[in-house]
């Protein structure tokens, strides 16, 4: 009730905000197109026989090569851009992922705090103004579906900054269809086209209005995503790419390994739902 006061104009930024992001990730977001940088986009890469590093063949080689630099560095931080733009910071807890989100999508702004349990983010036009952050405990699906689609994102916007946890936990819906050896930005690195089945990626979601959200979504965007990523030699994740409804959407990391510091907002400043 409280959310539908938003209006479907809310909603709808938001989910391009954090599908942004989300799309030029490993398993999740609202494309089923690949993107392919234009002639001339230093984005995309040269080929080079001597570049790049060791070629993973499986999802499982993938994901546990990412894991293990992720031990290193555990921090990092992010920019996204394509139908919105936007900047974070995250951290690699043992309990999971904690990451800071500002995405900015036509004239809205929205902030996010992600958790490994619980989601806070701004509301537009809050109705109790010194209150602007909603939390929302992302552990369990919320009985309302509008909650439940914003915690399922939420979890997925995480998963978004740690492919290795996703792409272990997913193997059975996701597969490597190329990999090739280019240079990004100065930077010897493996391109990986990798192909997820979001029909079979439906079937992983536990909870059962998270998951009837995700198969409405898939619905509209279609049943096969795949997306690009670029690894450097050392493992160190550099950029992902997709296409977003018909737009390119790009996350490049960056200062990995530089302090970071996530905390929640005050309680005088959230209200809480789910």
């Amino acid at each position: 009730m409280f959310l539908g006061s938003w209006g479907n104009g809310w909603r709808a930024r938001w989910r391009l905000g954090v599908g942004v992001l989300t799309a030029a990730t490993v398993l999740v977001g609202c494309s089923g197109e690949i993107y392919r940088a234009p002639p001339g986009d230093a984005s995309a890469g040269t080929s080079s026989a001597s570049s790049g590093g060791k070629r993973f063949g499986s999802v499982e080689e993938l994901a546990a090569a990412i894991a293990q630099r992720r031990l290193t560095d555990r921090t990092g931080r992010f920019s996204v851009s394509g139908a919105a733009t936007g900047r974070g910071e995250f951290v690699y807890e043992p309990a999971g992922v904690a990451m800071k989100f500002t995405v900015n999508a036509g004239e809205l702004r929205l902030e996010s705090i992600l958790l490994p349990a619980v989601t806070y983010l701004t509301v537009p036009n809050a109705i109790v103004p010194d209150r602007p952050w909603i939390k929302i405990d992302t552990r369990t699906a919320p009985s309302n579906p509008q909650l439940a689609l914003v915690a399922l994102q939420a979890r997925l916007l995480q998963d978004s900054v740690d492919p290795a946890t996703v792409l272990a936990g997913r193997a059975v819906a996701t597969e490597i269809v190329d990999a090739e050896n280019v240079t990004l930005n100065s930077t010897a690195a493996v391109k990986y086209t990798i192909r997820t089945d979001r029909v079979k990626f439906a079937q992983t979601i536990a909870d059962p209005n998270a998951r009837n959200a995700f198969e409405e979504e898939t619905k509209v965007v279609g049943n096969s995503q795949e997306v690009q990523l670029w690894l450097a030699r050392d493992n160190k994740l550099l950029q992902g790419a997709a296409l977003l409804q018909g737009q390119q959407s790009v996350i490049r990391f960056s200062d990995w390994g530089q302090p970071v510091r996530i905390v929640a907002p005050p309680d005088s400043q959230v209200m809480q739902f789910g």
